[in-house]
């Protein structure tokens, strides 16, 4: 579940869409009446934000109230977005190698400037890792903790929890 511009051909892990949360909203409307008392629900993803903030935030916490929801939400690390970055040419190099034709230099800096474009036309500046926890709660709320800075030597690694 990864934020993926629009219009950009990513069949690897799961396009979460713009935001990285197009996934995940599908996937928190189950836990409310499949989780035991107590219970709770786990997932990773990869999240579209700008300098300070999840862009989904605001549809997370709407969709944490309707549903009864408590969620925790663990920023653990992060890569620049939208600039020609290291992580722009990832998703680019990912999704150029699930079509036909072979990747050539070329055409991986022709995805990655479509990608970092995509990014940017978003306001996407950076993707943020996380780890989620869930569980029922009247009050649906939705905490973050970010711990990126106590992660800064890790922003190679996709997931820390």
């Amino acid at each position: 579940m990864v934020a993926i511009p629009p219009g950009m051909p990513y069949p690897f892990i799961r396009d979460g869409g713009p935001d990285g949360f197009g996934v995940i909203i599908r996937i928190i409307e189950e836990p409310p009446g499949r989780l035991a008392p107590r219970g709770n629900a786990y997932t990773l993803g990869v999240a579209a934000a700008d300098d300070e903030l999840l862009l989904a935030l605001g549809t997370l916490r709407s969709e944490a109230r309707r549903l009864g929801l408590r969620i925790r939400l663990t920023v653990t690390g992060e890569h620049d977005a939208g600039s020609g970055s290291t992580w722009d040419g990832a998703i680019a190099v990912t999704s150029l190698s699930f079509e036909s034709s072979a990747v050539t230099q070329s055409s991986l800096e022709e995805r990655t400037s479509k990608v970092a474009r995509g990014y940017a036309n978003l306001g996407v500046r950076r993707v943020v890792f996380f780890f989620m926890v869930m569980s029922t709660d009247i009050s649906g709320d939705v905490d973050v903790l970010d711990v990126r800075a106590e992660n800064s030597r890790m922003t190679s690694e996709w997931y820390v929890a």
